[in-house]
């Protein structure tokens, strides 16, 4: 079946499976199927989720229940209120205090854009399961870590992105089970090892890709159970010894050494995608998981779509991200849930929709910032006859268009929340990194942009020396300039201590710009069809480039 996305006015395939899955989750009220209407293509529903995340733009201001000083997404000068963590996790204010009767002759997203800036929010969105961590956004259960983005259950890391299960750790991207490492992306099970790519079950690696098994190897591509290789070649323990004392003798050499591997590795032929332990899926960097399409970054997950970055758990599930549950669909952040659609930031919930910040709760609908309830909406409590009456004629007004004082107001039933209402302007928010606009062009489609107050920007006073050895403790005091994009940040002594220990030199760059240098090494998340270079079979793969690409059997044949 073609459709026609409403909003960039493509077409696009809805499968049987996708007609199937919408058959299943679709909700039921006093014997009535409300099946969800899909009016927009992937892309354009992906686009939607993302800019309503904002992981990396930070503000000070106060906390509007607390007046302490805080650091939030949101700047002080925002409309919406904002706390800091531990006082919205207390019991000394209650959401349900803005409840609001639903008015049947309003747009729903109007009158959820109100309580949406009536309700406070979190500051910044951390576990409560957390320890000295409050600056680690999004993520679950850090101990001892700072300016972590997503993951969980990692240990003294920092400036890390989807990390899990990892101690140790600075500037890795999308690493498991990792102790030790330095600049790794899409690692598993790695220790001691810097700038290393899709390698795991390894030890001391440096500038690896696609290493596995190995130990003591620097430069390499494609190894499995290797010891002591240098740039594919085996060599003695005292030669690999000599050579990476050089390596470790300054920036100078890092740099060098990054050169050399990218030409060295440029020829190699890449695998078609990364995945292990995968049946009958499309996408890459998928573990464990079957029947899938065009899923990115993801670990077990079963019988999904458009789904990116989920921890292991999501089954049954379409259009989420950063989710796990299973009958979700067009989720951003649903944790532990059941049978939810068009949800943002909750966790422990089932049979909520069209909620935001909702927790441990259940048939909830348009709901923000509720804990422990249940037959609520608009944050108004109802009885479950109540909640079963006015749910399908809120759902019967959405699905029609309505004439307003503002104009005519689309069907609404199904879509995920208009960008125009995000809290965040949009080059804030993730939606940027994949389908970035220009100023312009955000303002046409009626968002918001905000600009970098580049006065606050301070040039460095200090030279950072190349040379670890001759970094003082000092350094941790003082203000340093990213030699990209001019932003200041400063070293913590965590840090120093894990650049001491593993003999690398201070980083240059922020951690914003150090992020976006290990995200672009990664392809697009986009699936094109290509022939295998080596038996000619039809592959989806990411890669656009003429790189050789091989399927993963002749892939198999080939590693050394």
């Amino acid at each position: 079946m073609i459709a026609e996305c409403k909003e960039c006015h493509k077409n696009f395939e809805l499968s049987q499976k996708d007609l199937d899955f919408f058959e299943r989750i679709a909700p039921i009220f006093n014997g009535k199927k409300y099946p969800l209407l899909l009016k927009m293509c992937p892309d354009c529903r992906q686009q939607r989720r993302l800019s309503f995340r904002n992981e990396r733009t930070f503000y000070k201001r106060k906390c509007d229940l607390t007046n302490k000083d805080i650091i939030s997404f949101y700047p002080a000068n925002s409309p919406y209120k904002v706390y800091e963590s531990k006082a919205w996790w207390s019991d000394d204010w209650d959401p349900m205090q803005y409840g609001q009767d639903y008015d049947l002759s309003k747009p729903f997203f109007a009158q959820f854009d109100e309580l949406l800036k009536a309700v406070p929010h979190f500051a910044m969105m951390v576990s409560d399961k957390s320890e000295n961590s409050d600056f680690c956004p999004y993520s679950i259960a850090f101990k001892n870590s700072y300016m972590c983005v997503s993951g969980g259950y990692s240990e003294s890391c920092h400036y890390c992105f989807w990390t899990n299960f990892s101690r140790d750790c600075v500037d890795c991207y999308g690493c498991s089970r990792c102790e030790l490492c330095y600049e790794c992306v899409e690692c598993d099970n790695l220790y001691g090892s810097i700038f290393c790519k899709d390698s795991g079950n390894s030890s001391d690696l440096y500038f690896c890709n696609d290493c596995r098994g190995c130990q003591n190897c620097i430069g390499c591509f494609g190894l499995r159970n290797k010891q002591y290789h240098i740039f594919n070649q085996p060599v003695s323990k005292s030669e690999y010894e000599d050579f990476l004392k050089n390596l470790q003798s300054g920036r100078g050499e890092l740099q060098k050494m990054e050169l050399k591997t990218k030409d060295f590795f440029a020829p190699f032929p890449h695998v078609a995608s990364q995945m292990v332990n995968c049946e009958n899926c499309s996408g890459d960097y998928l573990r464990n998981s079957k029947n899938s399409d065009h899923c990115y970054h993801a670990d077990g997950i079963e019988d999904c779509a458009y789904c990116w970055n989920i921890p292991a758990g999501a089954k049954d599930c379409q259009d989420i991200n950063y989710s796990k549950g299973e009958l979700l669909y067009n989720c951003m952040s649903a944790v532990d849930a059941f049978n939810c659609f068009n949800v943002i930031h909750s966790w422990n919930i089932h049979d909520v929709y069209y909620s935001f910040e909702t927790f441990y709760s259940d048939h909830c609908f348009g709901c923000v910032g509720l804990k422990h309830k249940k037959f609520c909406i608009l944050n108004k409590q109802y009885s479950e006859e109540e909640y079963n009456k006015l749910v399908p004629k809120i759902i019967e007004q959405m699905r029609k268009s309505q004439h307003t004082a503002d104009g005519v107001s689309a069907e609404e039933w199904g879509d995920f929340f208009p960008s125009q209402i995000s809290p965040f302007a949009y080059n804030e928010t993730i939606a940027q990194d994949y389908f970035p606009l220009d100023k312009n062009a955000t303002l046409a489609k009626g968002l918001h942009w905000v600009e970098p107050d580049l006065k606050e920007y301070q040039p460095s006073k200090i030279a950072i020396p190349d040379q670890i050895q001759t970094v003082p403790d000092s350094i941790t005091q003082e203000i340093l300039a990213c030699e990209d994009c001019g932003k200041n940040y400063k070293i913590i002594p965590q840090e120093l201590k894990f650049y001491r220990k593993l003999q690398l030199p201070i980083p240059r760059k922020c951690s914003d710009c150090r992020h976006k240098t290990r995200e672009g090494q990664l392809n697009p998340r986009r699936l094109l069809e290509r022939n295998c270079h080596q038996c000619k079979t039809k592959i989806q793969t990411t890669y656009a480039d003429e790189r050789p690409v091989y399927c993963n059997s002749c892939y198999l044949k080939l590693i050394y």
